[in-house]
């Protein structure tokens, strides 16, 4: 059985380096994609000693409010975030396509203004929600103190998404690892700094709030460079007015990728908060170990929905569904070849390595891992079906589906963690994203199959069903 098992995996990296090898469109994307998993892969190496070091240092306790006080301002910022990296890759790339220099520059100011103004109202927010979030989650209402100064972050990312965007929208994407890999340098030497001077909880917090202005910094300056040479030397001058009859549409895409941003993050990130309000701190820390876990291990295929989500979105707007399935399945191959034994890797080594390395109180966070593993490496597999169903002008389904989906997680939740603890949350994540993933993949597929059998030559149907 076991023989049988390791023949399989075998066959799966073998098909996957295969058709690699096959497909000279795969090559390519792979290409740019290879400049973010590098980043990425020297992210793991420095973040995953990020939290080891936080989690030794502070103790079972200590790195449960650092976890909740992370959380909860992290949730605040993307609830009110209109993920402007996908608005600046849809409407700055479109406008570039055509040689359209002033609308290219005019979405991306839209972007910036947005995201800034979204941005000043999360950090209003979590600053009169802190005492309640002290009170409800930290069991500590003197505690506040840490929720004001970690909030000054969503400060530090004043416009981020908005250059990200204009990073991949140009195909920067090597600029874009490099910046990656600056910033995660950055907040490891902060860290260090931190553990090797005082150790204390206020100065993890402090060390990661200083290290993201660094990061945003640099990022701004290279979206600016960027922006002289594609959008043109005077872009900052260019009138919105260019945008005028598009501005209602934009405002739409942008109303609904938040939407479905802020019940994306309802689903992954308000789960230690969850655990914080009917169980405890150290639980909640148990349980953001395990995630963190699992998903920095598949770090290095994340930069794949990058690379991939403008290729589909051509292959979508010209009918060629053939590429469209090719992309699909090409891509999936790709990262099933990463997933399955990074996935075997960790549920042999996890069980040994956490206590090893972080002590024995540390093993209640191994049932949880290995709980969260199919979901998550299920979602890395099918990547692709979010930004199929935003290429093909589906934005809306994959929010009714997050809807529902969130809707019964939360009540799931809250009858079986206070029971279940941190094994419950993730068991309910991984088969929410079994759910979900499922159900966004089905439909890019039955989308894809009625316009082919329609004879749609370029692409039609509603941007935004209801």
């Amino acid at each position: 059985m076991t023989e049988g098992r390791d023949g399989a995996r075998s066959n799966l990296v073998r098909r996957g380096l295969a058709t690699i090898r096959g497909d000279a469109q795969l090559r390519r994307l792979l290409q740019d994609t290879s400049w973010l998993t590098g980043s990425n892969a020297i992210a793991l190496a420095l973040v995953l000693p990020q939290g080891l070091l936080v989690a030794r240092d502070l103790g079972v306790s200590g790195y449960g409010v650092f976890v909740l006080v992370t959380t909860f301002v992290t949730v605040a910022d993307l609830l009110t975030s209109f993920r402007m990296n996908e608005f600046v890759v849809k409407y700055v790339a479109e406008a570039l396509a055509r040689d359209d220099r002033s609308s290219a520059a005019a979405s991306w100011k839209v972007a910036m203004i947005g995201e800034a103004s979204s941005a000043l109202v999360a950090f209003a927010l979590v600053w009169l929600l802190a005492p309640l979030g002290a009170r409800l989650f930290l069991k500590s209402a003197s505690d506040v103190r840490l929720i004001h100064l970690f909030a000054f972050i969503i400060l530090a990312n004043l416009v981020t998404e908005s250059t990200l965007g204009l990073l991949q929208a140009a195909g920067r994407f090597s600029l874009q690892a490099k910046l990656d890999t600056f910033g995660q340098g950055a907040r490891t030497a902060a860290l260090v700094a931190v553990y090797v001077t005082s150790g204390r909880l206020e100065g993890y917090l402090l060390a990661w709030v200083g290290a993201q202005v660094i990061d945003s910094a640099a990022y701004l300056v290279a979206a600016a460079l960027v922006a002289h040479r594609h959008l043109g030397p005077r872009w900052w001058a260019t009138p919105l007015g260019v945008l005028r009859g598009k501005l209602g549409a934009m405002a739409r895409f942008g109303a609904f990728t938040n939407l479905s941003a802020s019940l994306k993050v309802i689903n992954r990130t308000v789960d230690p908060l969850i655990l914080g309000y009917f169980r405890s701190p150290a639980e909640a820390g148990y349980y953001r170990l395990a995630y963190s876990l699992v998903d920095l291990s598949f770090v290095p295929v994340g930069p794949i929905t990058d690379v991939f989500y403008p290729e589909i979105a051509r292959a979508a707007a010209t009918a060629a569904w053939d590429d469209v399935r090719r992309l699909w399945r090409r891509g999936s191959n790709v990262v099933a070849a990463w997933t399955a034994p990074v996935t075997v890797a960790l549920v042999a080594v996890a069980p040994f390595a956490i206590p090893l390395l972080l002590g024995r109180r540390y093993s209640h966070a191994i049932t949880p891992l290995l709980l969260l593993l199919p979901g998550i490496a299920f979602a890395n597999i099918l990547f692709w079906a979010r930004p199929s169903l935003l290429a093909l002008g589906f934005a809306g389904y994959a929010t009714k589906v997050n809807a529902a989906l969130t809707a019964a997680k939360l009540a799931a939740s809250v009858a079986l963690v206070p029971v279940l603890g941190p094994a419950g949350s993730a068991a309910i994540l991984s088969l929410d994203l079994l759910f979900n993933i499922g159900l966004q993949a089905r439909r890019a597929q039955r989308a894809v199959n009625d316009r082919e059998a329609a004879g749609a030559t370029t692409l039609v149907g509603p941007t935004l069903p209801a």
